[in-house]
């Protein structure tokens, strides 16, 4: 997934993407300690993926307070 893709998703559906995300990536660690996962560098990707999905949720989450008001 491409950062294009997630910056215009909303937060639930981020949330979705987040859930499939980590599942994927403890799966992949079982099949590399198994030994059927032969391509071990879509860790890497699916960790990538992680972290964008966490970015955006935390820039979604803090532009949404509220501003202080300066008197």
């Amino acid at each position: 997934m491409k950062w294009i893709e997630i910056k215009n998703k909303p937060m639930d559906v981020l949330e979705k993407d987040l859930a499939d995300a980590k599942s994927k990536l403890v799966d992949f660690k079982f099949k590399v300690q198994s030994g059927a996962l032969k391509q071990v560098h879509e860790i890497g990707k699916v960790k990538k993926e992680i972290a964008m999905i966490l970015t955006k949720m935390h820039q979604l989450k803090h532009n949404n307070k509220p501003q202080k008001s300066e008197k």
